[in-house]
């Protein structure tokens, strides 16, 4: 596929579906990945399933709640910890509410927002800072969902917070 060796990555959300996925292609690419998630034990527990797979994998967890912009400088603290430099970011945490736009409650919509959106905000701008401090920049990927342009019955405010992603 692509070399990827020398390089680390940092994926929110990696913990499991999509995230995980995304992180094994990294792994399996030569990347030193750092699997970015909510659940410690989730995202300990991915990183186990990555070595067992590829036992050459450099691969760290981290909690990380995005929707808490201390937490996000923590978990990007302690992913850069070793003098690693942050060369890919995805952005693919992301939760939902059930409900159409009758029913989504003001606290659905805030919580639904402050992960998928704000969360995203969050990351960018600590990896952001931290690809630009040596001047060599690095690759950013941010997840939406098609569910931004075509909707999802009872997923108000998934598809409008992936829209404005």
């Amino acid at each position: 596929m692509f070399d990827l060796n020398a390089k680390t990555a940092v994926v929110t959300g990696a913990a499991s579906g999509i995230g995980y996925a995304v992180a094994e292609a990294l792994v399996n690419a030569g990347a030193t990945v750092h699997v970015l998630d909510i659940a410690m034990d989730a995202a300990a527990a991915a990183v186990a399933r990555l070595k067992a797979k590829y036992p050459q994998a450099q691969a760290f967890s981290h909690v990380c709640n995005v929707a808490d912009e201390s937490s996000v400088e923590a978990a990007f603290d302690a992913a850069c910890a070793k003098g690693a430099r942050i060369d890919i970011l995805v952005c693919n945490a992301g939760i939902s509410a059930v409900g159409d736009v009758i029913k989504c409650t003001a606290e659905d919509m805030d919580r639904v927002y402050q992960v998928n959106v704000k969360g995203v905000f969050f990351c960018l701008q600590s990896g952001c800072k931290r690809m630009l401090a040596d001047g060599k920049g690095g690759r950013i990927v941010n997840l939406a969902s098609i569910a931004s342009l075509i909707g999802l019955a009872d997923r108000f405010a998934y598809g409008m917070t992936k829209g404005a992603v």
